[in-house]
């Protein structure tokens, strides 16, 4: 019987003095992730079998000495909060093990004036 890792919910926060990474995070997150969110321009949720300490080690020829980062595990079954619909749909999702496609995800967006 093989050794399964379960999939869990990380967060990362960060904080960019000088200027974002955001792309060259996003960048290392396709590669390293099955599927991941960011939800604001400096905070990422990410489903994925790494550790923090792991995902740290692929973002971090990204970051700057002065660069700030937290990477935390998500208790997604004790929640609260003022989130967009899709970004709740997609943690029920991953939480069930649905494959949510983003074209569904995005169904659920306001629609555009």
């Amino acid at each position: 019987m093989g050794n399964t890792v379960a999939h869990r919910f990380l967060h990362i926060g960060c904080l960019f003095p000088t200027y974002p990474k955001t792309d060259a995070l996003d960048r290392t997150l396709n590669l390293e992730a099955p599927d991941w969110i960011r939800y604001a321009f400096n905070n990422w949720i990410v489903w994925t079998d790494a550790t923090p300490a792991e995902l740290y080690m692929k973002l971090r020829p990204w970051l700057a000495q002065d660069d700030h980062v937290l990477i935390i595990e998500i208790n997604a079954h004790q929640r609260y909060g003022w989130m967009a619909p899709w970004v709740w749909k997609w943690i029920d999702d991953k939480i069930s093990g649905k494959d949510t496609s983003i074209s569904e995800l995005l169904k659920l967006l306001p629609p555009q004036p």
